[in-house]
């Protein structure tokens, strides 16, 4: 990945994580969100061409196992997407299907959290986790 377009992702996440944090405080509110609550985890997650470069480079050196999962599933949800991107209704319906991101540890929590994608970055609560489960 060129440097100039690693720097932009990696600036693109700072700065959501900045205007996010500055919204909190401006509300006096706190996210409830933590390592264990991972029911986010099942949404269906788009991710840009630069963020999956600025992802695999980080699986690439320090996660193949990560890849693995991640390549494996990628032809799965392509095949969905094909599928079903004209319903209204696809991404809840995938959601209650339960679909964990092959990102998705089993001790619940995210293998690639620094680097995590925008999409991710910006699902947040303030209630408690069971608010968050599919269904």
């Amino acid at each position: 990945m060129e440097p100039v377009l690693r720097q932009a992702v990696a600036l693109a996440h700072q700065n959501l994580e900045a205007r996010t944090a500055q919204y909190l405080a401006r509300l006096g509110q706190k996210v409830s969100c933590r390592r264990g609550c991972f029911a986010c985890c099942y949404a269906w997650v788009v991710v840009g061409l630069a963020e999956a470069a600025y992802l695999r480079e980080h699986l690439e050196a320090h996660l193949p196992d990560a890849l693995a999962r991640v390549e494996a599933e990628g032809p799965n949800r392509l095949r969905r997407i094909a599928q079903h991107k004209h319903r209204a209704d696809f991404p809840t319906t995938y959601f209650l299907e339960a679909h964990p991101c092959p990102l998705l540890t089993s001790e619940g929590a995210c293998a690639v959290h620094p680097h995590r994608p925008l999409a991710c970055r910006g699902v947040l609560t303030n209630l408690e986790a069971r608010y968050c489960a599919p269904g």
